[in-house]
């Protein structure tokens, strides 16, 4: 009995010393963390981050794929509306297993119910983004008199255009007014160019005419923009402008064989010179374009995705038929520096290059964009799906699209959306047998199947174009009745070429020269 009370005393004071031991290391551990000011920060705000993660993810995207409102307008063209972006709109952005380390699974939906003064963008069922691939801040913010506010530039996820659902097509669909900001001065002058080069032969056709099937889409210019300068340009006074002020670049002109090679040259050059909105003459204005003026300093424009998806099995390419572009834009320059080295490139490289009437067209002018906005060959395909609800969802490069050298790249429903009518056959073709088709054209087939070929233009769009290929073989062949600049614009300018100032031209034959 004695014996049993021993070890029971014995395995008490074992128990009450391993008690004090663990009692000890405790207070030991607490006071440590809480004199750690590294142990003590980490451990207070570990579930703080956790949830900021996630939430600032949820703010990242907070603006993205939502109801874009605008107010009411009983006279659209008149109107100073700017697109308001409704913060509290009809939308679904749900964050899913963001307890988990691996993954954050994006969930982003809304309705594809389209109405006049709203925008729905097409759903994503689901996107998985990679642990490595989370969104994180750069420290750079992007702040300047065309913004409303400083905002911090994420770093986005790499994203290709395979990895969107086909129905959402190559670019939101859009219905509401063109971006555009208050102010009284234009970024892009109010200077409307178009340019009709005949060689000079000895036939009596006065040099500043153009074939009468052009005069329905050219007075739609002035129609709509009677306080914009137009200008015209020949062969005679666009090699005149050349002689003055690009003396580099005559070689190729003169060597060139093809005159829509020279007319190309020609709207690069007078762009970078006067600046404002070069339009090819078989386009049709629809509205003022003032407000196109207003926020950007240069704005190209898409051709329509199925051209892109059919001629070149490419996701985009931007048209050399309509640009509006501020003067001296580095943009411009660049594309002239690239003409300039075909030249430099052998004796005969301008005259070879001519023989191509595409040479200096709309795919090479699309690779020159990529190259000014630093876009490698391996994001051709990407997609910043994160941008500008209004623009189409390939990648355009980190450069500011407000910048002083900056280029926006607009919806197509605002400019160009209707295909060529060439390709309706080609394309019925080519959508009733997918088997073999890529993935670009498969997404073609389904944008054709949801908004069909036939493409009315909207209350927002400003231009169409009639894609009459003047300079292909055939149209060369037709007989053409020729009608005199001044019976068609009651006024114009012209770059004279005895003196090398523009002039202005009135119909009553009274004109005024003056300095450019």
């Amino acid at each position: 009995m004695r014996k049993m009370a021993r070890i029971i005393i014995y395995w008490c004071f074992c128990s009450a010393v391993l008690l004090l031991g663990i009692i000890y290391t405790t207070y030991l551990l607490g006071k440590t963390f809480w004199t750690n000011p590294q142990i003590q920060y980490k451990t207070a705000h570990s579930e703080e981050r956790q949830d900021a993660n996630v939430q600032n993810i949820f703010d990242d995207h907070i603006n993205d794929f939502i109801v874009v409102s605008i107010p009411s307008t009983t006279d659209n063209l008149t109107s100073k509306n700017v697109v308001n972006t409704n913060i509290k709109a009809s939308k679904t952005v749900l964050i899913a297993d963001h307890e988990t380390k691996n993954n954050i699974a994006l969930k982003i939906a809304s309705k594809t119910l389209m109405e006049n003064n709203f925008v729905y963008v097409s759903e994503i069922m689901k996107t998985d983004i990679p642990a490595q691939q989370k969104l994180k801040q750069q420290p750079q913010t992007i702040s300047d008199k065309y913004t409303t506010e400083s905002t911090l530039l994420p770093i986005r996820p790499k994203m290709y255009l395979n990895d969107l659902p086909l129905e959402m097509g190559f670019q939101p669909y859009v219905d509401v007014e063109f971006p555009t900001v208050e102010s009284d001065t234009p970024r892009i002058p109010h200077n409307i160019h178009q340019i009709w080069i005949r060689v000079p032969d000895s036939s009596s056709t006065p040099d500043m005419s153009v074939p009468d099937t052009f005069v329905n889409y050219m007075v739609t210019f002035p129609k709509f923009n009677p306080n914009w300068a137009y200008y015209f340009w020949t062969y005679n006074t666009s090699r005149k402008l050349l002689q003055d002020r690009h003396p580099g670049l005559l070689h190729f002109f003169d060597n060139t064989t093809q005159m829509v090679v020279k007319a190309d040259l020609m709207r690069y050059v007078i762009l970078y010179e006067f600046g404002g909105l070069y339009a090819d003459v078989d386009t049709t204005c629809l509205r003022p374009l003032d407000i196109v003026s207003k926020k950007y300093s240069c704005i190209l424009v898409l051709a329509p995705f199925e051209h892109a998806a059919m001629w070149l099995n490419g996701p985009y390419q931007i048209c050399n038929g309509e640009i509006f572009c501020r003067a001296k834009h580095p943009f411009l320059k660049y594309v002239l520096n690239t003409i300039a080295n075909l030249k430099d490139a052998g004796k005969d490289a301008g005259k070879d290059a001519g023989k191509d009437a595409l040479v200096i067209g709309p795919e090479f002018f699309t690779g020159q964009y990529r190259l000014y906005n630093n876009i490698s060959k391996e994001d051709e395909y990407r997609i910043d799906l994160f941008a500008d609800i209004g623009t189409p969802y390939f990648y355009k490069g980190e450069r500011s699209v407000t910048g002083d050298d900056g280029i926006f790249i607009g919806n197509t429903r605002y400019f160009l959306d209707q295909p060529h009518p060439s390709l309706r056959q080609g394309i019925k073709k080519q959508c009733s047998n997918p088997t073999y088709q890529s993935s670009v054209r498969q997404r073609m087939c389904a944008v054709v199947k949801k908004l069909g070929f036939d493409r009315n233009p909207g209350k927002f769009t400003f231009l169409t174009h009639a894609y009459s290929f003047s300079f292909s073989a055939a149209a060369q062949k037709q007989t053409k009745t020729y009608i005199q600049i001044e019976n068609i614009i009651p006024k114009y300018n012209v770059y004279d070429i005895q003196t090398g100032l523009v002039k202005t031209v009135y119909r009553s034959n009274f004109s005024l020269a003056r300095r450019s």
